[in-house]
């Protein structure tokens, strides 16, 4: 459910603004579509359409706005767990409820989804009803034209219609008035009317909710039947009050509209729209028939201000708590009883401390845990006071378990630890937690250079780009033969041994759910590249077979950082 509640945070975050602007957008389509009233249909159908792409785009602009965010008060209702869910760390969080940005989300998925369900119910029942229609014989134009008695008014309908279908009153009109009714519908063909619906389908169903969206998919239907009807008169050589004739003729046909007609172009739909047509019709002479500087000046104005009401704020501008800085003072700030506390430090390995990426810390008995970043470093959040056991594990590596770690109320506690490099299967040393460091159990008594533990504030967990993603296992990857037939099968290249090249080369593997290696990345090579030290690694540790990884006991499929050391003394 936390991912639930996540990506209804984003959307609310981009949605809601996208309200805004595309609000502010359409306000001043319909202020241009008032000033140019007495423009052609054509030009204030393209009002219309820019205002439908501009309601498709999504904020896509990153703004630099540190003093506005609209997200803000959705910022003010995340709890703890929800800040620390937007950090790198991925930890698993309990919560089974749904935010109230989420039961908003899925109502707006389920009115969105429904009314596309509508639309195309309504497009699958009209053309069940012109199954039965018959083609009529060729004409003078490229499109088939079909007749049928389930239609009262010449349409086409799709995206990219190349029919059109007429009622059976067809061959009652007269032959003009057949010619300059298709040409009606061939405009709408020819202007890929189709496209534009199926993009207002689309609209309106995002903005279901919004009044602009309806009013203005309402007068770009109006527009476009003006536009065609315009077409069709220059076309066919007709005077408008002739053509109106034909219009009113076709509307007294007309009795109950069909909600199917919904997707289709219809000459007419309802008859109380076919009287701005006609007035327009017979208004025309006082009209602009073609755009002026002044139309295009609109349109261009328009077009322009797509960009600036496009914009989004960026994470480093934003004033809600989103970057991994943002979300620690937060949880510092936080001075009341019972405050959660962190854990950070660095893992590296014991002899030649090398900073070891992709390291395992887990807590253990709870559910938090950290992987290692590229420079080593970790960062626990979110971790109740009280007294926990560490466990940092490595694929390659001695795994180390440190007992009794404290963690209090608002401070962080550092524990940096470092590795013992094995070629035999994984082993675990018991460490035990002191007052100002860690010692550790060895054959040759006590040493105490692999934690140092002390209490203060944190610094800033690692960005986003450097943070690997955590996955508790139960069980690591585990090589057939331990790590030693990794080493066994290694062949140290001849240009690095005449070199006198020695490390440690660091090969990220991809593992799928059965042990294979299905991608490899290098994270740490040694020289400068060229020796064949990195391909010889993969090839040993692809030589030989893996155990899965698994997670309660199913496999998994993660990233496993894996070392391969090169001594020359291996090769005498």
């Amino acid at each position: 459910m936390i991912f639930f509640n996540q990506i209804a945070e984003t959307w609310a975050s981009y949605f809601g603004l996208a309200i805004l602007q595309n609000t502010i957008f359409l306000g001043l389509v319909f202020f241009v579509l008032h000033l140019l009233r007495k423009a052609d249909a054509r030009i204030k159908y393209m009002i219309g359409v820019l205002g439908i792409i501009k309601l498709l785009l999504p904020p896509f602009i990153p703004g630099h706005f540190s003093w506005f965010a609209l997200t803000e008060p959705v910022a003010q209702s995340v709890t703890v767990e929800k800040l620390i869910s937007i950090e790198t760390v991925v930890q698993e969080i309990s919560m089974t409820k749904p935010s109230a940005t989420a039961i908003l989300f899925m109502i707006w998925i389920g009115s969105a989804a429904l009314y596309l369900i509508i639309s195309t119910l309504s497009t699958f029942i009209l053309k069940l009803s012109l199954e039965s229609a018959k083609k009529l014989p060729a004409h003078d134009s490229s499109i088939d034209l079909f007749i049928s008695k389930n239609i009262f008014s010449p349409l086409s309908m799709g995206v990219f219609p190349n029919r059109i279908y007429v009622p059976d009153y067809w061959n009652a009109i007269t032959e003009k008035g057949r010619k300059v009714l298709l040409q009606h519908e061939l405009a709408h063909i020819e202007r890929k009317d189709g496209f534009v619906q199926f993009l207002q389908t689309v609209v309106q169903a995002f903005y279901f909710f919004h009044p602009f969206v309806w009013l203005l998919n309402e007068r770009i239907n109006e527009y476009r039947e003006m536009a065609c009807d315009d077409y069709a008169i220059e076309k066919s050589s007709i005077s408008p009050g002739d053509y109106s004739r034909y219009l009113i003729d076709i509307a007294e046909k007309i009795t109950d509209p069909q909600w199917s007609y919904i997707s289709a172009s219809a000459l007419i739909k309802q008859k109380h729209k076919l009287l701005n047509r006609v007035t327009y019709q017979l208004q025309e002479g006082t009209m602009q028939k073609r755009s002026t500087f002044k139309t295009r000046a609109a349109l261009l104005i328009l077009a322009l201000l797509i960009l600036p009401l496009s914009w989004y704020c960026s994470q480093e501008n934003s004033r809600v708590p989103q970057a991994p800085e943002a979300v620690t003072s937060e949880i510092s700030s936080m001075n009341t009883p019972g405050a959660a506390g962190k854990i950070w430090g660095q893992v590296q390995d014991l002899d030649e401390e090398y900073a070891l990426p992709g390291a395992n810390i887990i807590v253990k008995g709870t559910s938090l845990g950290a992987a290692a970043d590229k420079d080593g470093k970790y960062f626990i959040p979110n971790i109740p006071p009280g007294s926990y056991t560490l466990e940092f594990q490595m694929i390659g590596y001695k795994t180390i378990i440190i007992n009794d770690v404290k963690v209090a109320a608002n401070k962080a506690t550092n524990i940096n630890c470092k590795l013992e490099i094995t070629v035999v299967p994984m082993e675990k040393e018991i460490v035990t937690y002191g007052s100002e460091r860690i010692t550790i159990s060895t054959d040759n008594g006590t040493e105490e250079v692999l934690v140092t533990p002390k209490t203060e504030d944190s610094p800033p967990p690692p960005s986003k780009t450097d943070q690997n993603e955590w996955k508790k296992l139960s069980t690591s990857p585990k090589p057939t033969g331990g790590f030693s037939a990794i080493q066994k099968n290694l062949r140290y290249p001849n240009l690095a041994i005449k070199a006198g090249i020695e490390g440690r080369v660091v090969i990220n593997c991809l593992f799928d759910g059965e042990g294979n290696i299905i991608d490899t990345e290098i994270l740490e090579n040694i020289g400068n590249g060229d020796n064949g030290c990195a391909e010889a690694a993969i090839q040993a540790i692809k030589s030989v077979k893996w155990e899965p990884a698994k997670q309660r006991d199913k496999p998994l499929k993660v990233w496993v950082g894996i070392p391969v050391v090169f001594r020359l003394k291996d090769t005498k």
